[in-house]
């Protein structure tokens, strides 16, 4: 279950707390878990006697008092996690030491800037983390129905593939979501512009089998699915799908393990990411193979399985 350990880190900032809200929405069972996590990361300097000490007890104490403020039905255990130390790494280690099905956490925080619009620290998580990652953004676009919250209920989620195994390996999770959240799934493939007429039906005619197969999975859990084909890129067919089918949330697949985050993930998962203005649910998988048709290959053998 992806909702059954929760972890979330926070900031201190009213930005890392677009969090929360969230969290009050989602459809927790009795017995699930949420750890609230604050880390206090030692400067370059020495700050001198007892600084360290002091911010972690304001951190706890921070933590607490957002736990007792969180609103989140009864039977759902709160726990609280302050250490000192590099801030990605403790929270990977944090999610390994408690099992975290789920890391929840805003794009916005103190680590922003202009170069990295989302923040260092979710940069190094999508690299690193072992559990799934749900972002939510600081700010979020207005819904065409009035919504603005970016936590607000889940009714549509957008999964996106590029038929390949590694993109699919996100359809568990996107069927966990929507079975939980009593959500629609809507699949999307982008094709990218063909040379000549019949390579552009081919690739038309084997986006559409791929998709077809991928709804069974959702179907096959009773969770209601479409699918459509957009040509271009796939960041454009991404966000202009996500707009103009009111999506509530993006779930992808995104490349891990490199040493450059804008190497591997900037072309796709960053700019959503930081455009989209809705949660992004996102998994760590191996590069997908290059070859065309070893991707089709391998992208139906994994739909077998899934």
């Amino acid at each position: 279950m992806m909702f059954k350990h929760i972890l979330v880190p926070l900031d201190g900032s009213q930005s890392g707390e677009v969090v929360l809200p969230f969290l009050r929405r989602l459809p927790l069972r009795t017995g699930a878990r949420i750890t609230l996590a604050r880390i206090v990361e030692p400067g370059a300097k020495d700050p001198g006697p007892g600084f360290v000490e002091e911010s972690l007890e304001f951190a706890e104490r921070y933590l607490l008092e957002v736990a007792a403020n969180l609103g989140v039905p009864q039977g759902i255990l709160i726990e609280t996690v302050v250490r000192s130390d590099r801030v990605a790494e403790s929270l990977v280690s944090i999610a390994q030491d408690a099992g975290a099905s789920l890391i929840a956490m805003a794009t916005h925080g103190r680590t922003a800037s202009h170069a990295r619009p989302f923040g260092g620290v979710a940069q190094q998580l999508i690299r690193t983390s072992p559990a799934p990652i749900l972002a939510l953004p600081s700010v979020s676009r207005i819904m065409p129905d009035g919504r603005r919250d970016p936590g607000s209920t889940i009714r549509t989620i957008l999964v996106t593939t590029d038929g390949s195994d590694y993109a699919d390996s996100i359809a568990p999770l996107a069927a966990d979501a929507a079975v939980a959240c009593g959500a629609s799934i809507l699949l999307l493939e982008v094709i990218p512009a063909a040379g000549s007429a019949s390579r552009a039906a081919n690739q038309q005619a084997a986006a559409e089998e791929h998709l077809q197969r991928l709804a069974q999975v959702f179907e096959n859990r009773g969770v209601p699915t479409g699918y459509l084909t957009r040509k271009g890129t796939p960041v454009n067919g991404i966000l202009e799908t996500a707009k103009r089918r009111n999506v509530d949330l993006i779930a992808m697949s995104t490349h891990g393990g490199a040493k450059r985050f804008g190497a591997i993930v900037g072309s796709v998962t960053q700019s959503v990411l930081q455009q989209a203005g809705i949660p992004v649910l996102m998994n760590r998988t191996s590069p997908a193979p290059k070859v065309e048709g070893e991707r089709r290959k391998i992208a139906r053998t994994r739909l077998r399985g899934l």
